[in-house]
């Protein structure tokens, strides 16, 4: 294989889940605030995990907005899939043929819990990194994770959809990939990305036969 780490993003790059997200936040701000939210109104809160946005749109009734919104999470799962089609596969070649494995996001253990849960991706990762109230520092992160490793950044990747998980990766020092395989991923204009990605691929099996050749 052509790295020995590879880190991924969750929401928009492993699940194609982000109009799952935005629909149970706004059925759950709007239960809590007693008013519709848009979902331009959810997009500006996102970068804190889910207790963050959560604080931010329903002060101190957050913890109930909290609780309505992992509720209505499972239920937008239940509702309609968010698998991406081959990530499983692509997972299980990469780590049969040794590649180390993470997964950092900017949502809450909880969030990444129920997601991995639905789309089939549960025990894939020896590393996890959640985000905070905060936000998350993904470059730290993945610094975090080639230490725990052990392993160099020339020899690792971090794979994602967004313009900032692009940023992170090469602040890391580590290969920006871009993937642009979910609905999402397709919303992001190529010039959006600032540093631009070292590569970008539109379908999982091409990332993987990148992979394979190295």
């Amino acid at each position: 294989m052509r790295l020995k780490v590879v880190a991924f993003d969750l929401d928009g790059t492993l699940a194609d889940n982000m109009a799952h997200a935005t629909d149970a936040y706004r059925v759950a701000f709007g239960h809590v605030t007693g008013r519709p939210w848009r979902d331009e109104e959810v997009y500006r809160l996102y970068g804190p995990n889910c207790e963050g946005m959560c604080m931010a749109a329903a002060g101190d009734r957050w913890p109930e907005a909290l609780e309505r919104f992992y509720a209505e999470f499972r239920r937008a799962y239940e509702a309609r899939s968010a698998v991406v089609p081959g990530v499983r596969e692509m997972l299980e070649a990469l780590g049969a043929a040794g590649v180390k494995l993470a997964l950092i996001s900017g949502g809450s253990r909880g969030a990444i819990d129920i997601t991995l849960e639905h789309v089939g991706l549960t025990g894939f990762f020896g590393q996890v990194r959640s985000g905070s109230v905060h936000g998350v520092d993904k470059a730290a992160c993945i610094g975090e994770i080639l230490s725990h490793y052990g392993e160099a950044a020339a020899d690792a990747a971090y794979v994602g959809d967004a313009p900032y998980d692009v940023k992170a990766a090469a602040e890391a020092g580590v290969l920006p990939i871009r993937c642009a395989w979910t609905a999402s991923a397709s919303g992001f204009h190529p010039r959006a990305h600032d540093p631009p990605p070292a590569a970008v691929f539109e379908r999982v099996g091409d990332f993987l036969a990148w992979m394979k050749d190295g």
